[in-house]
C-alpha cells in the first residue's frame, strides 16, 4: 500500500492487468468499494457504540 502500481504488482503482466482494470469504464469506484462499505456498516451496526 502506498507504492506505485508497477512496484505493488511486481511484474509486467500484473501491472498491465491493473492498468486495464482501472481504465475499464464498466468498473466504478462504487462497485469496487461496495463490499468494503457494506462489511464496515455491518460491523459498526453490530456494536453497542464506542468502547
Amino acid at each position: 500500500m502506498g507504492q506505485t502500481i508497477p512496484f505493488a504488482c511486481e511484474d509486467w503482466a500484473n501491472t498491465k492487468a491493473a492498468y486495464r482494470f482501472l481504465a475499464n469504464d464498466r468498473v466504478s469506484e462504487h462497485d469496487t468499494l461496495g463490499g468494503h462499505f457494506r462489511a464496515n456498516a455491518q460491523r459498526a451496526g453490530s456494536t453497542e457504540g464506542p468502547s
